[in-house]
């Protein structure tokens, strides 16, 4: 069975509203920070932006969603979050979902984070903080939202 957009879809499992987003038709974000007001802020940000977030307090809690059947069609990470944090997290991701975007957050960029950038397929940095008009433009440049990509995400191409 395919994974539907945001949605769990495991058979037998009980309906989870933490898995399964409130506005199906809209395009669901894994939002992953630690921080409560962070993840408050920028929840509303998205939802203004007309996407869906799901959030999730860890990097463990993220793994979980997307072991269940989420299929975001971004991840908003922050890097820095206790547990296994975003650049253990973020190899994990990778495995379960090669091409979905993912979005590092961070107020801390060093050497480690660009190479982290630069390792991974789909990853691009958004540095904190962020203004609602910056994380827009940053989602239209990876194909979301209000441009002429939008919904016409880039093919994401596994190498062999």
């Amino acid at each position: 069975m395919k994974p539907v957009r945001g949605r769990s879809n495991l058979a037998g499992e009980k309906a989870n509203p933490r898995h399964q987003p409130v506005h199906p038709a809209l395009p669901a974000v894994l939002l992953v920070d630690d921080d409560p007001l962070v993840l408050m802020i920028t929840k509303t940000i998205l939802e203004k932006l007309g996407f869906d977030p799901i959030t999730a307090p860890l990097g463990e809690r993220a793994i979980a969603h997307l072991e269940a059947g989420m299929a975001p069609e971004v991840i908003i990470m922050d890097l820095n979050m206790p547990g296994l944090g975003g650049a253990a997290t973020l190899p994990r991701l990778r495995t379960l979902r090669p091409c979905t975007p993912v979005i590092l957050t961070t107020a801390w960029i060093d050497g480690q984070t660009r190479e982290l950038v630069e390792t991974y397929p789909h990853v691009t940095l958004l540095p904190k903080p962020f203004s609602m008009g910056v994380l827009q433009a940053h989602l239209a440049q990876i194909g979301l939202g209000e441009s002429p990509l939008h919904g016409s995400i880039r093919p994401c191409v596994m190498s062999t």
